[in-house]
């Protein structure tokens, strides 16, 4: 997620031949920045590759943050917005997500963010849509509070310690990362050159996002070499301003960031260049936004990623072919690819799917086998795919699926 910034809106009064000023904008950096010692360890969990640290706001919670290189300042669900007890919202502003969709997000000042040995107070915070924030929400397994991004933390060093599954804060001038051997980035959020195997764009500005769960979003993907060809994959890729579903792929080629060195990675098409955490994991990430360098630690310089899927007979990525999104107990189908398995094992577009049961065990070791159990109207069915089977012929042959 990236901010959109816009000057204070000023909205004159005139009362009286006297002039009437809001209060000013609440800003994303803390007022304050509260450190016990040189270093805290915050209570962290990784659901899906990314990190979460356990975080009190105002007081309340626990509400587990997704640490978010990718975004300028912080983000609550309306639900913390609630139990924080935060005041009115005075203002606006428009944020733009991964997915190039934004959104119009009321901002509050949160008084004081909390872990243990660790607090902030007076943090501007955008309040998240409701559909947002459950969008988000599904995807890690409960308390979710939101997003903490680069400003929240501009006055101490991040430590992300994929390996150890850690996340620190260090107080600066410590001098244990020389500032000689880190990559330099530019802006709030870390921008960083790479360089890749395409002859359009041999170096390439991008984003190190640690929001993002995947490996390398690309723009201009089809322009990239690839080892394993092309497709759209099953589901979306869902962030603040809206979801897109991507297209997926393998790179036939390196991708090279200071003494990381990434070898036919997967790529997904995005609308900004991005490094994600599936990237990043054997790796401990230092940023440091005072001076404007990051380090990649203690991680293998060769990172090779074979693609494991099966693939279908012209070289791309087997897939069932549909897409859902999150609904209460369940999902609802958005999309259904045109001839997929999906389509001719009988899914529709509005189907409910209630549950999704893989079906590998010792007597079937098929690791991609699935029943779909859904329900459309008033009729209840299951719905089984693999994507170790071929194509199968239409419905109306197979004569399966009501």
């Amino acid at each position: 997620m990236r901010q959109l910034r816009f000057l204070p809106l000023i909205v004159l009064v005139v009362m009286c031949g006297c002039i009437s000023l809001p209060p000013p904008l609440p800003s994303e950096e803390p007022n304050e920045t509260v450190f016990t010692g040189d270093r805290v360890e915050l209570p962290t969990v990784f659901f899906k590759g990314r990190p979460f640290v356990e975080l009190k706001i105002n007081g309340q919670g626990l509400y587990r943050f997704l640490v978010d290189t990718g975004a300028d300042g912080m983000c609550i669900t309306p639900l913390v917005a609630r139990e924080a007890h935060t005041p009115a919202p005075r203002y606006s502003a428009r944020l733009t997500g991964a997915n190039g969709g934004t959104e119009a997000l009321p901002i509050v000042l949160l008084d004081r963010v909390e872990a243990p040995s660790f607090s902030l107070h007076g943090v501007g915070a955008y309040i998240l849509t409701a559909e947002t924030a459950a969008r988000l929400g599904s995807q890690v397994d409960k308390n979710f509070g939101g997003l903490i991004g680069m400003s929240a933390l501009q006055n101490v060093l991040l430590e992300i310690d994929y390996p150890e599954r850690k996340v620190s804060l260090i107080w600066p001038g410590k001098d244990r990362f020389p500032v000689a051997d880190g990559i330099p980035y530019t802006g709030t959020t870390p921008h960083l050159w790479i360089a890749t195997p395409s002859a359009t764009h041999p170096t390439l500005l991008v984003l190190l996002d640690t929001g993002l769960g995947g490996e390398f979003n690309l723009n201009d993907i089809a322009s990239y070499p690839v080892r394993v060809g092309l497709i759209k994959e099953d589901g979306f890729v869902a962030g603040v301003g809206g979801l897109w579903r991507p297209l997926v792929g393998q790179l036939a080629g390196e991708i090279h960031l200071g003494p990381a060195i990434w070898r036919d990675p997967k790529i997904h098409d995005g609308r900004e260049n991005r490094i994600g955490s599936e990237a990043l994991a054997p790796w401990k990430l230092v940023v440091d936004q005072q001076a404007k360098k990051i380090w990649l630690l203690n991680g293998k310089l060769t990172t090779t990623t074979a693609w494991t899927g099966p693939l279908d007979p012209d070289g791309r990525p087997a897939v069932y072919g549909y897409a859902s999104l999150p609904d209460g107990d369940g999902s609802i189908v958005k999309e259904v690819d045109p001839g997929s398995r999906a389509e001719r094992a009988g899914l529709k577009v509005g189907d409910r799917i209630r549950r999704a049961d893989p079906l590998a065990d010792d007597r079937s070791p098929d690791p991609y086998r699935i029943r779909l159990h859904v329900i459309r109207g008033s009729e209840s069915f299951e719905v089984t795919m693999s994507c170790m089977d071929p194509v199968p012929p239409p419905i109306e042959a197979a004569g399966s699926v009501p």
